[in-house]
């Protein structure tokens, strides 16, 4: 590489970094006010949440919420370079001297790969930890839920919290179309954590808000452990608890997302909606890129056929119709109506084929 070329891929790079970061924060600003509205909205009729929790729930969720638009933020960063350089004529120049329109992305694709890897190998984890936190604030602050849901190789762990005990169940197995559960215990403690008693059973089945265990036995300090045939324990444990609370696919870190899936595989609950994220956020690294490739589509004309304003509002109809494309995609192999595979990567598919298409057709008419 020259020194010519390698001075203009700094500028390049330098350029949209400076754009990149302007745009991270005006919508850190967007989030913040947009989501903490919300969050005071949801509050007003909870008085014993104060301001301090409201901002530690948006603190825990706010990386989350970066990462879910940081293909928009990368797209309007290339947009605004792209638009600066046409304004100072500096991509006329830069064209006059025989660069190709594909020389000028690489430094930007490459910036855009690496800041993907940055938030999918390093941030994604500590985003996933923070996740977990903001859930168990949220579901106990503005949503009065009280079980949560953990998975491990033993089986499924859930907690139950009543007005006087807590209660832990540990299911080694779950079958969902006979709600019922195999190797199940319970253990019951006081509000002080003081053991009161563990329910063993071989297998329980669930029925309008009462587990009916069957050959149990039932240990208690101080007393003899009984047995019994069958026994019919209280509890506001669903099904749809146990799909969906506490084990979102978000709280999960990339790492770990493949591992989740088997453990629940292994349980007896459906693990695609793991998997399916898994290839979500696989599929983001790549849509980086692809959002600069389109971006540059939008916005090489010269400067006269084209100003800002056309150029934002072309962007965000661009934006608004890729983001509902990823939503509808992403439901349909949530509900596995799609292939997990094609529901995770048309998004990147469409982008990258559209802008490739576009640049194409403009620089060979």
């Amino acid at each position: 590489m020259s020194l010519f070329s390698l001075i203009l891929c700094k500028y390049l790079a330098r350029n949209f970094l400076k754009w990149f970061f302007i745009v991270v924060f005006a919508v850190i600003a967007i989030i913040i006010l947009v989501d903490l509205s919300e969050l005071l909205r949801k509050s007003a009729s909870k008085p014993d949440v104060n301001f301090k929790i409201l901002f530690q729930i948006l603190i825990f969720k706010f990386p989350s919420l970066i990462q879910r638009v940081l293909p928009f933020i990368t797209f309007f960063s290339a947009i605004l370079t792209f638009w600066m350089f046409n304004r100072t004529h500096e991509l006329t120049v830069i064209r006059a001297v025989g660069v190709s329109i594909w020389q000028i992305l690489s430094p930007l694709i490459i910036v855009t790969f690496l800041i993907g890897g940055i938030d999918l190998l390093l941030i994604n984890p500590i985003s996933s930890k923070m996740m977990v936190r903001y859930e168990q604030l949220d579901d106990y602050y503005l949503h009065d839920k009280k079980e949560s849901l953990t998975v491990s190789e033993t089986g499924l762990w859930i907690s139950e919290a009543r007005k006087d005990q807590q209660l832990i169940f540990h299911m080694k197995n779950v079958n969902l179309e006979k709600q019922l559960f195999k190797g199940i215990v319970i253990t019951v403690y006081d509000q002080k954590n003081h053991f009161i008693e563990s329910i063993s059973a071989t297998s329980a089945l669930l029925k309008k808000g009462q587990l009916y265990l069957t050959n149990v036995w039932k240990v208690a300090p101080e007393r003899l452990p009984e047995k019994y045939a069958t026994l019919k324990f209280p509890t506001t444990i669903s099904l749809d608890i146990i799909k969906n609370t506490g084990i979102s696919p978000v709280s999960v870190s990339f790492w770990e997302l493949p591992m989740t899936a088997r453990l629940l595989e292994a349980s007896g609950i459906s693990g695609l909606k793991y998997i399916l994220h898994w290839h979500a956020l696989l599929s983001r690294w790549g849509w980086l890129s692809a959002m600069v490739i389109l971006a540059a589509s939008c916005s090489l004309r010269p400067l006269r056929q084209q100003g800002m304003v056309y150029l934002m509002t072309i962007g965000a109809f661009v934006a608004f119709l890729l983001y509902f494309l990823r939503d509808i995609t992403y439901a349909l192999g949530a509900s596995g109506k799609l292939p997990i595979v094609l529901s995770a990567w048309l998004p990147f598919g469409i982008s990258i084929v559209t802008g490739i298409t576009l640049l194409l057709y403009s620089e060979d008419g």
